[in-house]
């Protein structure tokens, strides 16, 4: 069954070397999944090939409900 909600999608997210692993990433995920949560969207994914292992294991740090 199709949801009528729309998803939403993460095409890329990037934080400058200089400030990289001080939180702002996941801070950043963090509001913008509650955004999506107070606009009705259905769900919020994001696409990381496993090549990119260190994307990968960013995005699974930020709690993700699937992989």
């Amino acid at each position: 069954m199709y949801s009528t909600k729309p998803p939403a999608y993460i095409f890329d997210l990037a934080v400058d070397t200089k400030h990289q692993r001080k939180g702002i990433g996941k801070k950043i995920i963090s509001a913008f999944n509650n955004f999506c949560k107070e606009k009705g969207f259905k769900e919020v994914f994001v696409q990381a090939d496993r090549v990119d292992k260190h994307n990968v294991k960013f995005y699974r740090s930020t709690n993700p409900t699937e992989e």
